[in-house]
Parts: structure tokens; C-alpha cells; sequence
């Protein structure tokens, strides 16, 4: 992914969800998630925008919940390992 899809999907959501991510933090999720391509990221950012319920102990969308977003978390890994093996 671009830097610029990264940076402005994100700025998007922080706005949306009245949380201002640190340099540091920002740094995390770019190391975790820039493997994706703009598109997948685009349309994660996108459905956490519609879907993400924010919480006191959760009022932003983690690492994880772009990753389930794009369709590759570990369920999902697993579900596709075992159909290719059947």
C-alpha cells in the first residue's frame, strides 16, 4: 500500500472516531497492515467506518480489526488451509 492511502484512510477514521493516533501508534499499524494493497486497505477502512462500535476500552479500530476487515485473520487462514488440503 501507498503511504498516502494508509495516511489518508487513517486520518478519515480518527475523525470519525474522535481519536487522535500518536507518531509512535501510527508507526505500528504501518509496520502491521502496509503489506496490503491500497484497495484492500481502502475498503477495510471503509467497513470499520460503517461497522466498528467504539468502546471505553476500545475506541479504535486495533490491528486486528483490519485484518478481519480485509478477510485475513486467523479463522479465515485456517478455513482456507483446510480447503485446500479437501
Amino acid at each position: 500500500m501507498t503511504d498516502e492511502t494508509f495516511k489518508k484512510c487513517l486520518a478519515g477514521l480518527q475523525v470519525a472516531f474522535g481519536k487522535q493516533l500518536t507518531d509512535d501508534v501510527l508507526a505500528v499499524y504501518w509496520d502491521n497492515l502496509k503489506q496490503y494493497d491500497d484497495a484492500q486497505f481502502a475498503v477495510a477502512s471503509k467497513v470499520l467506518l460503517d461497522t466498528f462500535v467504539p468502546s471505553a476500552a476500545c475506541p479504535f479500530p486495533v490491528i486486528a480489526h483490519f485484518k478481519i476487515a480485509i478477510g485475513d485473520d486467523l479463522e479465515t487462514r485456517a478455513q482456507t488451509a483446510l480447503s485446500a488440503v479437501f
